[in-house]
């Protein structure tokens, strides 16, 4: 490349340059003494700002008078400069505004948006101006919420200078709107429930659900006051059934008519769920007494009809059936023992829903298409670490023929050394056991070939696979860590550990009832038929813990206490139920009770009604008590029957009585005593609040350690976070958070403890205890086993060791998958600084998919004074590799020092 060159210019080349090669202003300063410099437009009155502009460098110019008020016109303004000449400039000075004028926006509806008026300015020249409502701005924090005067601040920017001012405006409530009214009913509960948006509803107003039965608008209206917060509208009522129409009123305003029906009980469908079921499904629960002689399946109830009877022309023979409640008795499944097809003669008839309503009759002929589906596996789970739970989608005739091998291609025999299974035709899940053939921790694959439904249609695909896996036995041995008595015939038998099934108890020979605590997995409740008393002889066998390990019999002397104390009363109260709606006493005592045939209440005392107390005749007190099945320690008085002449009186009067009870005892036979009670009966009968609240689905929550149940209505924040309502076999809950209410439902999430579920699979759920909102009455048990549930154990970095300047291998608890494309899970730290942005790990390769350890590749090579200030690795925010479950990597808060 050439160089550059430069050249002085000599003085004497300088001094000859001519002065006609000079700028006119140069030529001007070098030829006179007065200056003429650039003219200047003055914006927003700036006169001395324009008068300093291109002025001569260390020239001070002394300017004279200049008129600010000549406006839009040019004007000449002179000046002495400190070097003796005199400066000319001429100035143009554009028009500006000085102020806007005082405007009143007038009324402005509440909630409304405010409309930029025009608006007048007042100018230099002395002229007002009208400026459209584009020619300014107008601040966006206005309030329209508030009534009232208010101001909002506008601003107006023109020629180089901004004004602002303050528009006044006052705020007046509208009238009240509704938007987004939606509705739905619970056809179950007979309920309809309203939501709608609420605009302009002042304190004090209320908006009320006005029902017209049979859409008679001039007959008697039913009502209910909504519920307005934060301009959101909610209301429910219970309705009878029939075709209705509603609308939401406050004062003058009011919706448009909505029709809605409230179904009577029926049926509403019938179909064919495998070759030899049938499922007949109700809009509403049926009541197990209607239907059954007893419990929820068995002979039918004399009176009640559940026929299936193919027609004749079709040739087909019907078979004889059975029957079982299920879907909390909205489903009557019915098992025949000839493959179904073809059409049927369906009759249905002398039920009754829990409520007491009559279930419509049913009879029709319906088409029951033949089975042609193939079975499939739906899930696998394993109950224990030598078994595995499969479940088919329906009912299997055979598993067909059955083969096991080892990962390896070891062929393992059936039978109780090998493999074993429960099969029993007609079931639909089947429980594979892996025995002692089979090492702990090894894989077997089982194939079925030919595995057929009642139908005889094969299994999909076929064969199938099926991947058992035994688990280690953890070698601990379970033990009976505690016996309590917990009533006159009840005891609890606590466990170092969870079980696999119900463990046998004797008391002094004789055989009891043994069922597991729903609120702690470990703990079984034994039932006996006769009062604990005294020195007993309990025997605790027959129970192996969920890893296989068997526990060693337990014979001990437990000293039961024999109950000599009367039941003691703890609470009452009034509450509604039964078909009628009617009032009850509802009384809870501290222990369970019997109520014996031909059991009754007497009672005496007197009633306040308008400051007026009344003496009741004792002799007309009479009434049966009324056991409450869900909780035996909670009996019923049903009020209109006991009170007798006094009903006339229910409306807002206080009753205070004395009760004697006959035949009404505590499990040891101890009679109920003389309890006092004061309760309240409503004014017009209006009853406590007994809403039941429902599950309507449990599920996989965000992530592993998660799950989800939705109940179907608002629930009590305290029951629905109590973590002792819940449970899952095989995890542990540590809290309970509740979401906010979404349309009609409202969903809970179970926080599991980190790592406390150990597998995959379909797992034991209970919920219980929990209230709708505002509720007194708490929800029945609810139970599911077919909720699958990931494993939550979190893989774990077990080492990191620096295998070169610019690579750490990285070992984990368990194989991992890095699922991403991205490099961001990891951050190196030296000496506990976390390095530049071009250092960070990158390129983190995993072996191969699945495995144990990962190379982590640094960006730049690590020194050894990076190693003597110490190496230490920590999780990206971004981290995204996770075993196979899809549990992320944990590393702890303090990160995984680097070894060499």
């Amino acid at each position: 490349m050439a160089k550059k060159s430069f050249k002085l210019v000599k003085a004497s080349a300088a001094l000859a340059v001519t002065a006609a090669a000079l700028t006119p202003v140069m030529a001007a300063e070098a030829s006179t003494s007065t200056v003429e410099l650039k003219a200047e437009v003055v914006l927003g009155g700036k006169f001395k700002e324009a008068l300093a502009l291109n002025t001569p460098a260390g020239v001070e110019i002394k300017w004279g008078k200049y008129l600010v008020t000549a406006i839009n016109k040019w004007q000449t303004v002179k000046g002495q400069g400190s070097d003796g000449k005199t400066y000319i400039k001429k100035l143009y000075a554009r028009n500006y505004p000085l102020y806007i004028l005082d405007q009143d926006l007038g009324e402005v509806e509440a909630g409304s948006e405010l409309e930029k008026p025009s608006i007048r300015v007042m100018y230099r020249d002395g002229k007002v101006y009208t400026q459209a409502p584009e020619r300014y701005t107008m601040s966006s924090t206005y309030n329209t919420k508030d009534e009232g005067e208010q101001k909002v601040l506008i601003s107006y920017n023109h020629n180089g200078n901004r004004i602002t001012s303050f528009l006044t405006y006052t705020v007046v409530a509208g009238e009240v709107e509704f938007d987004k009214v939606m509705s739905s009913v619970d056809q179950a509960a007979e309920v309809l429930s309203v939501t709608a948006d609420v605009k302009n509803l002042k304190e004090g107003e209320k908006v009320e659900l006005v029902v017209y039965p049979g859409k008679d608008m001039s007959a008697q209206a039913i009502t209910e006051t909504a519920t307005v917060k934060d301009g959101k509208l909610t209301v429910s009522k219970k309705l009878p059934a029939g075709t209705h129409s509603f609308q939401l009123v406050s004062g003058e305003v009011k919706t448009e008519v909505q029709e809605f029906t409230i179904e009577a009980p029926m049926v509403k469908s019938v179909e064919a769920i495998s070759a030899k079921r049938v499922e007949i499904n109700f809009n509403k629960a049926i009541d197990p007494a209607s239907l059954f002689n007893n419990g929820t399946s068995g002979a039918l109830k004399t009176g009640t009809t559940v026929s299936l009877t193919t027609l004749a022309a079709d040739n087909k023979p019907t078979g004889s059936l059975s029957y079982e409640l299920i879907n909390g008795g909205k489903t009557i499944l019915v098992t025949t023992t000839q493959e179904v097809s073809k059409r049927y003669d369906v009759h249905v008839g002398g039920l009754e829903t829990k409520s007491g309503d009559k279930v419509a009759e049913f009879k029709q002929v319906v088409n029951l298409a033949a089975d042609t589906t193939a079975p499939y596996i739906v899930s696998t789970s394993k109950p224990t670490s030598g078994t595995v739970k499969v479940v088919f989608s329906e009912p299997l005739n055979s598993l067909g023929n059955v083969t096991f091998k080892k990962a390896d291609g070891t062929i393992v025999a059936s039978g109780l050394s090998g493999v074993s299974n429960d099969f029993v035709a007609g079931n639909k899940e089947v429980t594979f056991t892996l025995g002692s053939s089979v090492a702990a921790n090894e894989l077997v694959i089982a194939t079925l070939i030919g595995a057929q439904d009642e139908a005889l249609n094969l299994i999909n695909p076929n064969p199938a696979t099926i991947n058992l896996y035994k688990g280690a036995a953890d070698g601990v041995a379970p033990a009976v860590s505690s016996i309590n008595q917990t009533a006159a015939n009840k005891f609890a038998v606590k466990f170092s550990e969870e079980l696999q099934g119900i463990p046998t108890v004797t008391v002094n020979g004789a055989a009891t009832t043994v069922v597991k605590d729903s609120s702690d997995a470990s703990t079984y409740i034994v039932t006996t038929a006769t009062p604990l008393d005294g020195a007993s002889t309990v025997v605790v066998s027959n129970f192996t813990d969920l890893s296989g390990v068997t526990g060693t019999q337990v014979s001990r002397v437990v000293n039961f206490v024999k109950d000599t104390v009367a039941p003691k009363l703890v609470s009452s109260k009034v509450v509604r139920a039964g078909a009628n709606n009617k009032e009850y006493l509802e009384m809870t005592f501290d222990k369970d009770l019997v109520v014996a045939s031909g059991a009754s209440v007497d009672g005496t005392g007197a009633f306040v009604k308008n400051f007026v107390t009344t003496a009741l005749n004792g002799s007309a007190l009479n009434a049966t008590p009324i056991s409450d099945t869900s909780d035996k320690k909670v009996v019923r008085v049903e009020l209109d029957t006991f009170l007798g002449a006094a009903t006339t009186d229910v409306k807002d009067a206080t009753y205070t009585l004395d009760l004697t009870f006959s035949g009404l005892e505590s499990a040891s036979g101890i009679t109920v005593g003389t309890p006092r009670v004061t309760f309240v009966r409503g004014e017009d009968g209006t009853a406590a609040n007994t809403t039941v609240v429902n599950v309507s689905s449990i599920s996989q929550g965000a992530d592993n350690d998660k799950v989800e149940v939705v109940f179907d209505k608002a629930v009590d924040g305290a029951s629905a976070t109590n973590v002792a309502n819940y449970s899952i076999s095989g995890a542990v809950i540590s809290s309970v958070t509740l979401l906010p209410v979404s349309g009609t439902t409202q969903t809970a999430v179970l926080n599991l403890a980190n790592g406390s579920n150990g597998f995959t699979g379909v797992r034991n759920i209970t919920v219980n205890n929990v209230k709708a909102l505002g509720s007194t009455v708490a929800m029945a048990p609810y139970f599911t086993n077919s909720v699958s549930l990931s494993e939550n154990v979190k893989p774990t970095v077990t080492s990191a060791k620096l295998t070169s300047t610019d690579s750490v291998t990285v070992n984990f608890s368990e194989a991992v998958i890095n699922s991403m494309s991205d490099s961001n899970d990891f951050e190196l730290y030296i000496g506990g600084v976390k390095v530049s942005t071009n250092d960070v790990i990158t390129s983190p390769s995993i072996v191969s998919p699945g495995a144990t350890s990962a190379i982590l590749t640094l960006e730049a090579d690590v020194t050894a004074e990076d190693i003597a200030k110490g190496l230490v690795i920590k999780s990206a925010a971004s981290i995204d590799m996770a075993d196979a479950a899809g549990n992320k990597v944990s590393v702890p808060t303090a990160g995984i020092a680097i070894s060499q």
